[in-house]
Parts: structure tokens; sequence; C-alpha cells
């Protein structure tokens, strides 16, 4: 395969780098963390999740990638068992 735009043959490496990237923040989060770090690994694991998306939108892939959901990941919204607002982990690992 011939790259005539530099600029695509940058996106695909940069693709490749984020896809190690997502790799390595999801086997750190499934050891045990202390709560912050925990997320901000997940905060971390947003910010990829968008560059992943955008990249493979810009290079017109054809299913490009959707966000953290398809790395199990979701929203938890449900609140605290006094009532109080959701608080801890902004995701749960959905089985």
């Amino acid at each position: 395969m011939v790259v005539l735009n530099m600029a695509e043959a940058t996106a695909k490496v940069a693709l490749e780098l984020v896809d190690a990237e997502a790799a390595r923040l999801l086997a750190l989060l499934e050891s045990e963390l202390p709560p912050r770090d925990r997320a901000m690994t997940i905060v971390r694991l947003q910010h990829v999740g968008v560059l992943k998306h955008r990249l493979e939108y810009n290079l017109g892939l054809p299913a490009p990638f959707r966000g953290p959901v398809e790395w199990g990941y979701a929203r938890k919204l449900a609140a605290e068992p006094d009532g109080g607002p959701a608080t801890g982990d902004l995701f749960e690992r959905q089985p």
C-alpha cells in the first residue's frame, strides 16, 4: 500500500499509539487501584476514546469507534445508598 498523504500516514501511526495506550489503561483498570488513581485512569481512557474516534472518523474508516462503551464502560447513573448523588467511579465495568 502506498500512502501519498503524510497526514494520513501520521494519523495511522497515531491510531496505533492510541490503541496501545488504551490497552495499557484497560489493563491498569483491571488491577487494584486507589479510588483517585482509578478515577484519573478512567478520565484518561475517556480522552483516549475521543481521540480514537476522531482519528478513525477522519481516516474514513467504515465504523468509527463509539467510545468507552465499546471497551465495556458505561456511565454510572445510580445514586449512593443514602440517596445522595453518585460518587466514586464515573464509569463501572458492564458485564
